[in-house]
């Protein structure tokens, strides 16, 4: 008789997809909303833009069309990456609940409370990668998707950088810094609803510490201070890098998955019927990538 095997849980599919959003919607920038999130991309989207060109003219009876209608494309193709991990059961005898794996020396199941502990615990670590690829991946590594950052430096004089100070962010430089943003906002973002302006933990730092400096409300050192600039909201978003803000509006960058296509995985394995160890495989696959439709209305400021 085959020994029995204890653990053979496989989420594929749309299960997967369950416990792969999971991981995906906690991580920071898709959180936050700022940006826009395009599910079950079987191989690749194409993201349109379209431009109109004035052609308003005086009223007359006849019909001639005028103006000019400009439409173009930025495809966004999400690369698919995987996870695997090994680890052994005995490790667990003694620091994961070794009651509820039986007292004897033939310690046959892995708590189904530590598995479940274990993929939440994969997921989160997962998330932290996922919202730090967004901006900074690199799509030659291994293991890491493009960012969004990397677009912005190759778009080059397409993109709208604000090189302003050019030098590390710190609490004297930084209103100088939020300031050269807030001036380069393009006319035709500024004040639109779906517009964000992201910053990273040390420009929040910065400027809650340059707002003690200027004696916010006479409070000076003491209690919270707002993130706002100029009546903007500031949004801190813990995967960008240290040095880094920009403005934008959120349905131009897009943040691509096939979240609940087949090649998302989560899968579980129990060696012992297989090779009779007490290892326990842990798989999982997914796939991710960024996009910008068009760099040139994503005012930022980056140092690395």
């Amino acid at each position: 008789m085959a020994t029995t095997t204890n653990i053979t849980s496989t989420y594929a599919g749309q299960d997967a997809g369950i416990y792969i959003s999971s991981a995906l919607k906690s991580a920071d920038t898709i959180e936050k909303g700022a940006i826009t999130v395009l599910p079950n991309i079987k191989f690749k989207a194409v993201l349109h833009k379209l431009e109109l060109a004035d052609g308003t003219v005086d009223f007359a009876c006849d019909f001639t069309p005028q103006g000019s209608v400009s439409l173009s494309e930025a495809i966004l193709t999400p690369k698919k990456l995987m996870l695997p991990l090994e680890l052994c059961k005995e490790n667990f005898v003694t620091t994961w609940e070794a009651e509820s794996m039986g007292f004897g020396a033939n310690n046959e199941s892995l708590p189904s409370t530590f598995q479940e502990y274990f993929v939440a615990r994969v997921l989160e670590a997962q998330s932290v990668k996922i919202d730090s690829n967004i901006w900074t991946g690199d799509a030659s590594v291994s293991g890491e998707f493009g960012g969004i950052i990397p677009l912005l430096v190759a778009a080059g004089t397409g993109s709208n950088q604000v090189t302003g100070v050019s030098v590390a962010v710190t609490a004297a430089n930084v209103i100088e810094v939020l300031g050269g943003l807030y001036d380069a906002i393009p006319e035709g973002i500024y004040g639109k609803e779906d517009t964000v302006w992201v910053i990273s933990q040390k420009v929040a730092k910065s400027y809650k510490r340059a707002l003690s400096a200027l004696g916010f409300r006479n409070d000076y050192s003491v209690g919270d201070k707002p993130l706002d600039f100029e009546g903007m909201e500031l949004t801190v978003i813990n995967g960008t890098p240290s040095n880094f803000s920009a403005i934008y509006q959120v349905p131009n960058v897009y943040f691509g998955t096939g979240l609940l296509n087949d090649s998302n995985e989560i899968a579980i394995l129990d060696m012992k019927d297989k090779d009779l160890s007490d290892n326990v495989r842990f798989k999982l696959v997914y796939t991710a990538g960024v996009q910008i439709v068009n760099p040139a209305e994503v005012t930022f400021y980056y140092v690395a």
